[in-house]
This record gives structure tokens, C-alpha cells and sequence, in this order.
């Protein structure tokens, strides 16, 4: 049964508590990061191509935002990204899924793919206190992950790449 809809501006641990899932647990974070990796897979076949870019004139220059992709291209890619899910992910995706009569979409999927573009258009990225300042060596978080170095925030493999 599919869940309502999630902002895609909403956090990781709010999409997560959404879906009922917490992100203390081993299992989720590698079902997570799966999705990510799907996600990741998703923009590079979107971004292979400049007809599914929206913008007329001049193509920009990759990466590219969300809003820069053509609904028809993120569309295909949300519907694809759930035909090619692993056994893993497709029961979280399962989720997300909802029809409309013979049209189908995924809120989970989206908000994956949301969250791919914005980490990779560097929209995501704070600004240092200081062009000096770097995190420090090889942090790792209780996870095993990298942390970022500052206070609340962990190092994800897509936003920090």
C-alpha cells in the first residue's frame, strides 16, 4: 500500500521516519544507499542526452539541476529506475508507487532522484567559515561512514563525491 507523498525538500531522516524505517539500523542504511546508488544511475542515463533537457538556446553544462530536465525524461527515468530495482530497494519503492488511471509514479523514487541532483548541482554545500577550514582527516561516524566534520551532519557518498 502506497504511502502519501513526501516533499522532496524534506530531510533523509524525515523521508525515512516517513516510511517507517530507521536509519539506526545497518539494514536500512544499505537499502538507503542502494537507492541512492539507483538514483545515481538515473541521472547519469538522464544526463547522457541534451533532448531531455528543458532549456532552449545554449545546453548547460553538466551537472544539471532538477529543474533543468524535462518532466517526460524524469518521468521515463522514475518508471525505469523501478523496473531495474533490485529486490532490495523494491519493496521500499513499492511504497511510493501510485496510479492514476493508466498513469503510474513513485514519490519514493523522486525524492531519491531530487536528492541526487541537488547534492550533485552543489546547491547542498555550505559555505566554510573559512576558505582555510577543511574537515578533518578520515573522520568516521559510528556507522563506519565518513562524517563531515561538523556537528549533526555525516558524510553521504553522493553529496560529499
Amino acid at each position: 500500500m502506497a504511502l502519501p507523498k513526501l516533499a522532496p525538500s524534506k530531510s533523509k531522516k524525515e523521508f525515512l521516519r516517513h516510511l517507517g524505517l530507521s536509519e539506526d539500523n545497518e539494514a536500512v542504511r544499505r537499502v538507503y544507499n542502494m537507492m541512492k546508488d539507483e538514483a545515481v544511475a538515473g541521472l547519469q542515463r538522464i544526463s547522457q542526452t541534451p533532448h531531455n533537457l528543458t532549456v532552449a538556446g545554449s545546453v548547460p553544462q553538466p551537472p544539471y539541476s532538477s529543474n533543468q530536465i524535462t518532466e517526460t525524461a524524469m518521468h521515463q527515468e522514475v518508471l525505469r529506475i523501478y523496473s531495474l530495482a533490485s529486490p532490495m530497494t523494491r519493496p521500499i519503492y513499492d511504497l511510493g508507487r501510485f496510479r492514476d488511471g493508466p498513469n503510474e509514479d513513485n514519490w519514493v523514487i523522486r525524492w531519491c532522484l531530487w536528492h541526487v541532483f541537488r547534492y550533485r548541482d552543489n546547491r547542498n554545500r555550505r559555505p566554510r567559515s573559512s576558505p582555510s577550514e577543511s574537515p578533518p582527516a578520515d573522520p568516521q561516524s559510528r556507522d563506519g561512514s565518513e562524517a563531515s566534520g561538523r556537528a549533526g551532519e555525516y558524510w553521504d557518498p553522493v553529496r560529499n563525491a
